[in-house]
């Protein structure tokens, strides 16, 4: 049963902490509590136990430790990233077996995964009694990390999707996992020595067919194709595995599917209703005249064009007049329609349209083809026009002449100025995944983030180790709050002024 979790942030002397409270009545949670009380679990979060106010609260080490959320805001997964990850989890979630802890209780999201900055090693969070699916957990645990790889790192694509279809399985296990992660690459679409026999996959090839599901086999000694010593083919695009995995093999892409709902004004089902009366009725008169004879001469013995122009003309306008009534605007109405999207995630642009005045901005997604060989650059979403307040669309050239806010050293002799140009801005020394990088021994790797909604702009600590501040006063660790002009800004004991300069 899933649980509302109270999370909050803790510093103190010695540590950073993540602290939850307990606010469930599993029987075994006194147990699993002890257990990490007492024993450093390898890949798991240490954890105290505290008594405040009648509450039971748990406080998770996360000294020098990040969220996979926050180091992938700013940084691609490569293969080697991807596996030591993944492995991780997975080597925590077995550890957690030897100690007889439920697996059911991770906490297998990216904002409760943490990584150590300098090893990289992963830790997770068990909360007792949390009790959801691990499988369900790493199904959607791998579906976040598909938007998360680098796309020109064509292992770390093809790894990324396999994962993700085995975690679609029913009945895969952990052991299925590993050996997807450390079989040999060099035949998409086989399982080298795998015993999860008949593993279906379903392949997602950006074309202008409907997607469709692939039945794979795995290479068996019984595999009547690895007996023939032919090569697979799939049906998908008709060319065989090693074609497939030459220059032109195209990546396999699960297309993410994008469910919302929409406003549409229409009419309804008695306004069609009392329409078709009318034509039918129209037609009725028509099919009268003839068998009365009335568009006849007055001897009834021919047709009278004359006439029948006439009736034709008077039904017309009668029918027009009609229908401008029933189907007038004022007799709309308007219902939510659900909407299914089938986004390529490896899309490098966006056409943007407004859907209409009064009405929320509507983003069509294009999916163009690409082979492996072309150059994906997946981290280059910025489109090239924005929404303003007022629903009418700027340009580039308008958005670089708005003021844009720097970070204004109060020491210009040691420190630079820093201008904050993209959300959100990461502030640290860690040089490669950071927008500023702070040379400073008292800054931390992931030291602080600049973000900003609408208008304004928010600070918020990354778990830094001596502290961000806001006009001398100390920001809890993950704790975002608002920064105005002319705020004094302090990574450590580094100080700067927040300002608006033009472009």
């Amino acid at each position: 049963m899933r649980h509302a979790l109270e999370v909050g942030y803790v510093r103190d002397l010695r540590s950073n902490y993540m602290v939850i409270e307990m606010n469930n009545a599993a029987e075994y949670a006194p147990f699993c509590i002890k257990m990490l009380k007492r024993q450093e679990i390898d890949g798991l979060l240490s954890l105290e136990e505290r008594f405040i106010d009648n509450r039971q609260l748990l406080y998770y080490d996360i000294t020098a430790r990040q969220s996979i959320k926050n180091i992938l805001e700013k940084s691609l997964l490569s293969v080697h990233d991807l596996r030591m990850l993944c492995s991780g989890i997975i080597f925590a979630i077995e550890m957690a077996y030897e100690y007889l802890l439920p697996e059911d209780d991770f906490l297998l999201t990216p904002d409760f995964i943490y990584q150590d900055i300098a090893s990289g090693k992963a830790y997770l969070c068990l909360y007792p009694g949390y009790g959801v699916s691990v499988r369900e957990q790493m199904g959607g645990l791998m579906e976040y990390l598909m938007n998360k790889v680098d796309y020109n790192d064509r292992e770390a694509v093809y790894l990324v999707y396999r994962l993700y279809a085995v975690s679609k399985e029913e009945g895969y296990t952990l052991a299925h996992m590993k050996k997807v992660m450390y079989e040999k690459a060099d035949a998409p679409g086989k399982t080298k020595g795998s015993n999860f026999a008949s593993v279906k996959r379903t392949n997602f090839y950006v074309t202008d067919k409907k997607p469709e599901t692939v039945p794979v086999e795995t290479n068996n000694a019984n595999c009547a194709a690895t007996k023939s010593g032919k090569e697979e083919t799939n049906p998908a695009d008709g060319k065989t595995d090693g074609a497939r995995y030459g220059n032109e093999y195209k990546i396999p892409v699960v297309l993410e599917k994008i469910e919302q709902e929409e406003e549409h004004a229409c009419y309804s089902m008695t306004t069609y209703l009392l329409a078709g009366i009318c034509l039918l009725a129209g037609i009725g008169i028509l099919a009268a005249s003839f068998m009365g004879k009335i568009v006849y001469n007055s001897l009834g013995t021919r047709l009278d064009y004359s006439k029948l122009a006439a009736l034709v003309i008077i039904l017309g306008c009668l029918e027009s007049y009609l229908m401008s009534k029933l189907f007038d605007k004022k007799r709309r109405i308007t219902r939510m329609i659900k909407t299914k999207e089938y986004v390529d995630p490896r899309m490098d642009f966006y056409n943007i349209s407004l859907s209409g005045a009064g009405s929320r901005n509507k983003i069509i997604r294009t999916m163009p083809t690409r082979t492996l060989t072309e150059d994906f650059q997946p981290t280059e979403l910025l489109m090239a026009v924005e929404p303003t307040a007022n629903g009418v669309l700027e340009d580039e050239d308008s958005l670089k002449k708005k003021r844009l806010p720097v970070l204004k050293a109060m020491d210009n002799i040691n420190y630079k100025d820093i201008a904050i140009t993209n959300f959100p801005f990461f502030i640290g020394k860690l040089k490669k995944n950071v927008d500023f990088v702070l040379d400073s021994d008292i800054v931390s790797r992931y030291h602080a983030k600049i973000t900003r909604e609408e208008d304004r702009f928010f600070l918020t600590d990354l778990n830094s180790t001596n502290g961000t501040f806001i006009n001398d006063e100390l920001l809890q660790t993950y704790q975002k709050k608002e920064i105005k002009l002319g705020d004094i800004i302090a990574f450590a004991n580094i100080k700067y002024q927040f300002l608006l300069q033009d472009n």
